[in-house]
């Protein structure tokens, strides 16, 4: 991008999978930076930086970095992917206070912290730089060295799983405005009361409008069913979403899948749960974070209960062995990374290497399964899982 000190490249600090792909690529890029002799400027998008940002601790780097983009001397190389679940706030102010920064509460400061939540990053640095496409030769390359896959076998029992109504896509009403109008959204609950959501939406001639939503009804009804049928069949249910990005949505389903597998631990202690300010939609590992304000004695009895559930109940994937972290337990597998490994592994568990597992990848939105298809190139390994396990179905 062009600054008061000429061309300056921006390397923006990320986290997790895409810092770890950013250290192997830095020693690379630093040979030709080096030899062209241009600036380079580090941008700090972390969510400990963003939170450290809002607080007057640093500076707000993606605000300028959101600034630089809708300039005509900005080129976006490549767009960083950074997205934020509430668990993992609250994990990030507990690690900044060890370092000695004071930071108040969630729940003391909520509006200001649920503003770093989600996909904040990505709407902000696409402004004027949408086009998303990988370089020709970069292209051509893994297309001639495509990624490894596992061998299913036909007598697979891995399946893939969605809602057939009631889901976004079965509810999804479009209209295209014939004149400029000020428009809101309000929700209508079955006693007909009104509840405007949001007002002063403007739009001009040709704007289109789309609306849709969900029927948790059906939804909680596709995961009793669903983890039901998992029970029966001796296979292993996961539940893939884009939690981190869409936490007023796939948050809430996390929520009622949680809800819908331990149905016997929120019938028998519901009223304890609501007192330890448990949000289900924040995971398991949120809901074990908060029953440590209760006695010790129901401490005990929820945990044992959860114990229960796990050991009568199909298993749940393990998706950090390093942890033991599995599948519920908080919104941090995104859909089109995690269906993609699994496909990959061809039922092979990445907790136990030899161990073979069968799966039911669980996917609430039918919109989903298009848009993993339609959103990846064809040497992506959903590719395959859609050639392969679709005709199961």
């Amino acid at each position: 991008m062009t600054t008061e000190h000429g061309m300056v490249l921006a390397r923006t600090l990320v986290e997790e999978s895409p810092a770890a792909a950013q250290k192997f690529f830095d020693p690379l890029a630093d040979i030709f930076l080096e030899s062209a002799m241009l600036r380079v400027d580090d941008f700090d998008i972390t969510l400990s930086g963003r939170i450290l940002a809002a607080f007057g601790y640093g500076p707000d780097d993606l605000s300028r970095l959101g600034d630089a983009v809708k300039k005509p001397g900005t080129m976006v190389l490549k767009l960083p992917n950074v997205s934020a679940t509430v668990p993992q706030v609250m994990q990030a102010i507990k690690d900044l206070r060890a370092q000695g920064f004071e930071l108040p509460d969630y729940n003391d400061a909520k509006e200001k912290y649920d503003g770093l939540v989600g996909s904040i990053v990505n709407p902000v640095l696409r402004q004027g730089n949408s086009e998303r496409f990988p370089h020709a030769s970069i292209k051509a390359y893994t297309q001639k060295h495509p990624h490894a896959m596992g061998t299913w076998s036909p007598d697979s029992k891995t399946r893939v799983v969605h809602m057939d109504g009631g889901d976004f896509k079965s509810s999804e009403q479009s209209v295209t405005m014939d004149a400029a109008k000020t428009l809101h959204i309000e929700f209508i609950d079955g006693d007909k009361n009104v509840t405007r959501l949001k007002t002063g939406i403007k739009t001009t001639p040709g704007s289109i409008i789309d609306a849709a939503f969900m029927n948790r009804t059906a939804l909680r009804e596709f995961y009793d069913n669903q983890f039901a049928a998992a029970d029966r069949d001796g296979i292993m249910p996961s539940i893939h979403l884009k939690a981190t990005m869409m936490t007023k949505t796939d948050g809430e389903f996390l929520g009622d899948a949680i809800q819908s597998y331990y149905a016997d631990l929120f019938e028998t202690f519901g009223d304890e749960l609501k007192a330890a300010g448990v949000e289900p939609k924040n995971g398991m590992n949120a809901l074990r974070d908060s029953i440590k304000t209760l006695p010790a004695e129901t401490q005990g009895l929820i945990h044992d209960e959860i114990a229960r559930i796990e050991t009568e109940r199909a298993d749940l994937p393990v998706i950090d062995p390093a942890t033991g972290k599995k599948n519920l337990d908080d919104g941090s597998m995104i859909i089109d990374i995690s269906m993609a490994n699994l496909v990959r592994w061809a039922e092979m568990s990445g907790q136990d290497i030899g161990q073979l597992m069968t799966y039911k990848y669980g996917i609430p939105q039918e919109l989903f399964n298009y848009t993993i298809d339609t959103h990846h190139t064809s040497h992506y390994a959903v590719g395959k899982l859609f050639a392969d396990a679709r005709p199961r179905l």
